[in-house]
């Protein structure tokens, strides 16, 4: 049944007067009886159509010839009152009448007709379009144009083809994926998993103020297409990550080398960035990577981790320089991180570069946000211009995510200890 508080909400809406109305039963005090999947069965025909009523405007009509009918009475924003077919019963079942009487209730709460919404008419303003619209408004803000038109082409492209006039309340699971398989048809896989981020943003900005309850995009992660995989640099399965960690804290090595593959796996960085890091690029909890010493000529900024800090601390004891991974102010070798990695017996199973392949791998895995990892990785596949590029871009989620990775590195780490 309906909660009591809901109904009071909708008491404008609904008919009150339906003990007028053939076969109603009460029970003490005056509350409708609800009815009985056998008292729907056991309804016969009568001379006259006659209606049993489960309460809230809902009623089962029972015509002569015997045919049984749902039907809802209701009225919308002071109209007369109306009537909404429902079905034949017992192809519609109590509880099937039920639930669309429920989402009926909860519509005129909301100020929507159900007559109108079951014939398909969208409210102005709750189209997925429209409020799309709304969303990229306030999320431009502190974009380059460049990314906020390469967003927006996406949606129109790919997105409001398929899904831009339907009610946004509407849209489920299924849609999103049949939506997202074309785009998989066409090869795009990195287009199919970002269009796929930027309608789970759209809903996540729908929920707060009402136009939308759930974010139906979440749980596809394991119904979409994998990226083909290019294995350029060796990495092990992520099951193998905690006995990695532990061979990597024991390196009996040089402990500027076993910090700075610690620091590497936290971060998910490039070796080169690793060995040329400065002290003067530490911002607090940011890492402020200059263009020049990135692959794509872009600044970079990669958020530190309390794990990625703590070993900060501790190379600074060792630090003679302005570098920080250096006891004489030298660059760390090329090979010194990869060398070791060879000693602890990772030989052609595990390379410096492939610790970004295991945070890529597992991130995507667990389900986070693949702009908020590819950005991560400092990847921009879609767009190599500089104009495309914001360093600061996602930040705050993919500062989250940072701090996930160190706490679940940590989890692996103490899974390979206890055995």
């Amino acid at each position: 049944m309906l909660s009591t508080a809901f109904s009071e909400r909708c008491c404008n809406y609904v008919v009150t007067s339906i003990s007028r109305y053939n076969g109603l039963k009460k029970i003490s005090g005056g509350e409708i009886l609800p009815l009985s999947d056998s008292a729907c069965k056991a309804a016969k025909a009568q001379p006259k159509a006659y209606r049993l009523t489960d309460g809230h405007g809902l009623y089962l009509l029972v015509q002569p010839n015997g045919s049984k009918l749902w039907q809802l009475i209701y009225r919308f924003q002071g109209s007369k009152q109306r009537t909404l077919s429902m079905g034949k019963y017992p192809i519609v079942s109590l509880a099937d009448a039920r639930e669309i009487r429920t989402k009926a209730l909860n519509g005129l709460a909301h100020g929507r007709d159900p007559a109108e919404a079951k014939k398909g008419v969208v409210p102005d303003g709750a189209t997925f379009e429209h409020v799309a619209s709304e969303w990229h408004a306030v999320w431009k803000v502190g974009k380059t144009a460049a990314h906020a038109e390469r967003v927006w082409a996406r949606l129109k492209r790919d997105g409001f083809t398929e899904i831009g006039s339907k009610d946004i309340r509407s849209i489920t699971s299924a849609d999103i994926l049949r939506m997202v398989r074309k785009v998989e048809a066409r090869g795009n896989i990195d287009t199919s998993k970002r269009l796929k981020s930027d309608v789970s943003n759209v809903f996540q900005f729908a929920i707060p103020d009402g136009k939308a309850s759930i974010d139906p995009t979440h749980g596809l992660n394991r119904a979409l297409k994998a990226k083909p995989k290019v294995r350029h640099h060796a990495a092990l399965s992520p099951a193998g990550l905690g006995e990695l960690t532990l061979q990597i804290d024991h390196y009996d090595g040089e402990t500027v080398t076993r910090l700075g593959l610690q620091f590497t796996l936290l971060t998910a960085v490039r070796t080169k960035e690793t060995r040329f890091m400065r002290w003067e690029e530490i911002d607090g909890a940011m890492w402020r990577i200059p263009p020049e010493r990135m692959k794509m000529k872009r600044p970079h900024i990669v958020p530190l981790s309390k794990q990625a800090l703590e070993v900060l601390a501790e190379v600074r004891k060792l630090s003679r320089g302005d570098l920080v991974f250096s006891t004489d102010d030298t660059a760390m070798s090329e090979n010194t991180m990869l060398f070791a990695l060879y000693r602890m017996g990772y030989h052609g199973k595990q390379t410096v570069h492939g610790l970004r392949t295991l945070f890529s791998t597992i991130a995507n895995e667990k389900g986070w946000n693949a702009d908020w990892i590819e950005m991560q990785l400092a990847h921009d596949e879609e767009d190599d211009s500089r104009e495309a590029y914001n360093a600061a871009e996602y930040l705050p989620g993919r500062t989250e995510m940072l701090q996930w990775w160190a706490d679940y590195v940590d989890g692996e780490r103490y899974k390979a200890v206890i055995g």
